[in-house]
């Protein structure tokens, strides 16, 4: 169980008579790709393509990034998204990117106390102190951040930690991919908890 998060790529294809040739074309050679021209109703000449450009874990500040910028009152876990969402949920991304504290970096890896020289072992010390003192300031309620982690049931951490910031970065990556498909795409976001 958990936030299951995803972003839906869609286009429709169209063969009807106003239609000019190439997007019959188009259609026709798409249901012949699926070996389904023969099942396709000749009278209902239109399909459509879908398929997962995104998708998240547990990424609760873009879950509520998405509900923020992208919902409506009567339905909270699939909002159609615009190019204009996906440009500004990636500049978004990118910001949050940039202020990011270098500091947290450094609690991820496993220290191995065995081998460590002890000079090493000194500023792993000092890290993880001005991580533990700088902790409140990384996770504040009055954060302003657009992306910042949101609360739920089964949403995991809320705490701006590397998974918070890996996640941002997955975010640009699956922004950049939406946006290099042609206009003729459009996105949907739905959750699943």
């Amino acid at each position: 169980m958990g936030l299951d998060m995803f972003l839906e790529a869609k286009r429709s294809y169209s063969g009807y008579a106003y239609e000019d040739s190439a997007r019959k074309k188009e259609l026709q050679s798409l249901l012949t790709n699926v070996r389904v021209l023969d099942q396709a109703d000749p009278n209902s000449p239109y399909a459509t393509v879908s398929f997962t450009i995104g998708y998240w874990r547990k990424m609760n500040g873009v879950h509520g990034w998405f509900h923020r910028n992208c919902g409506t009152p009567d339905n909270d876990i699939s909002f159609e998204v615009s190019r204009d969402h996906l440009e500004k949920l990636r500049r978004d991304c990118a910001e949050a990117l940039i202020i990011k504290p270098e500091m947290v970096s450094v609690g991820r890896s496993h220290i191995d106390l065995k081998n460590l020289a002890e000079a090493d072992l000194a500023q792993a010390i000092k890290d993880s102190i001005v991580i533990e003192s700088h902790r409140k300031e990384f996770n504040d309620p009055n954060d302003k951040d657009p992306l910042k982690p949101t609360s739920g049931f089964f949403f995991g951490s809320t705490e701006k930690n590397d998974w918070y910031y890996d996640g941002l970065n997955s975010t640009i990556r699956i922004c950049d991919r939406a946006l290099a498909l042609d206009e003729s795409w459009r996105f949907t976001y739905e959750a699943s908890y």
